[in-house]
């Protein structure tokens, strides 16, 4: 408790620009990935995560770069969150480029642009016009 007479300071942080995400993830299929980051604090107003990612590695092409979205909330107590969107109809074994950004009323923080590769598809039926030729009793060409 502070007397009266006693000099006292108090700090109160107010709105703030969104944090960076931290630690950045992403698991892959043949189609698909599931990047995910951590949020070590919300900043008192709502936020919103996007993930851009593309072909492009400056995701700059309006034809090869897209945005999933998810929209944050308002929970100021939100420490160490972990946020994950899911990303489908890739292409196989393709390498793609993709930030997280935080972006609130007052502004954008963002990760470095990173890369993941989707995994080789597994193929659909058994080779075609294959050619075995005996070449001993171990082994086959």
């Amino acid at each position: 408790s502070i007397q009266s007479n006693e000099a006292a300071s108090v700090f109160i942080q107010g709105p703030a620009p969104p944090v960076q995400p931290k630690i950045v993830t992403a698991n892959t299929t043949a189609t698909s990935a599931v990047v995910s980051w951590l949020i070590t604090s919300i900043a008192y107003d709502a936020e919103t995560y996007q993930l851009e990612y593309g072909l492009d590695v400056h995701l700059e092409s309006s034809d090869t770069t897209f945005i999933a979205q998810l929209d944050g909330d308002t929970d100021i107590n939100a420490l160490n969150s972990l946020f994950s969107i899911t990303i489908v109809n890739l292409l196989p074994f393709t390498e793609y480029y993709y930030k997280v950004e935080s972006v609130n009323s007052f502004g954008t923080a963002m990760t470095e642009i990173r890369t993941l590769t989707t995994k080789e598809a597994i193929p659909t039926k058994p080779p075609q016009q294959l050619t075995v030729e005996n070449k001993g009793t171990n082994n086959a060409t």
